[in-house]
């Protein structure tokens, strides 16, 4: 039976640490090289730079919203283990894994790889160093929680047994799933609906680079199939390489 409490359901190690390692990373990183667009496409539309000066992107509305979102994901996090453990231990062992710092190790873990994934969300660019971050400040938790489990505390010990079933696993997905189901949809519509002047700016770059690309790997594909049909466009190619001056002045 469940009944509230003032203690605190999470180990304060797991506390202190949240923002000085398993979170901190990610979010420098991206404030360090994340960017919406390089500078060179900056300089060809200095027009992006009216959304500060109309303050597009600090509305109340987007405060509220998000406010509502964090609300939301916190609910999630919290709600979906509880009801994993409600039922009992979920060990098949029946070693006791739902007690309140269980419980708190669950929640933990998920809020930590929520936060990460928001930082993923954020991004405009994604590179190696900001994936290699966000996977070492994940991996970094899970190793601090089966190491710090080994040492028995007057309150958290044998934890890691909870990452060892296949249970837990299918509720992080879920619960990280489901946290972001509303933020994907808000900023997919206002995307495609509502977007900004940098996110018109960045398709339309991505089109023409595609553009681009398609042109040059199509030339290759057609220099390389007439080449194979008629090896002596090729011999001629090279003649005409070695020909005089004057000779490839008259050559159309």
């Amino acid at each position: 039976m469940y009944v509230f409490n003032g203690s605190m359901m999470f180990d304060y190690a797991l506390v202190a640490l949240y923002n000085l390692i398993f979170t901190s990373l990610p979010i420098i990183f991206l404030g360090i090289w994340d960017q919406d667009v390089n500078s060179k496409i900056s300089l060809l539309y200095p027009e992006m730079y009216r959304m500060g000066l109309r303050n597009d992107k600090f509305k109340p509305w987007r405060f509220y919203l998000t406010v509502a979102d964090a609300i939301f994901q916190s609910s999630v996090c919290f709600f979906f283990p509880f009801m994993l453990l409600l039922g009992g231990s979920i060990h098949p062992d029946g070693r006791d894994q739902n007690g309140m710092y269980e419980l708190g190790t669950l929640i933990s873990g998920i809020t930590m790889i929520v936060a990460n994934f928001f930082v993923m969300f954020s991004l405009y660019s994604f590179t190696w160093i900001q994936t290699l971050c966000m996977a070492l400040s994940i991996l970094s938790y899970y190793v601090f929680v089966c190491i710090y489990a080994q040492f028995n505390t007057f309150i958290f010990a044998g934890q890691d047994r909870v990452f060892g079933t296949g249970m837990y696993w299918l509720v992080l997905v879920l619960t990280v799933t489901a946290c972001y189901i509303p933020r994907t949809v808000a900023k997919h519509y206002l995307h495609q609906y509502h977007p900004f002047d940098n996110d018109i700016v960045r398709e339309e770059e991505l089109v023409l680079k595609t553009g681009r690309s398609h042109n040059r790997r199509h030339s290759k594909i057609s220099d390389s199939v007439t080449t194979k049909v008629n090896p002596e466009v090729e011999k001629g190619k090279k003649s005409l390489d070695s020909a005089s001056p004057h000779t490839s002045h008259y050559v159309t």
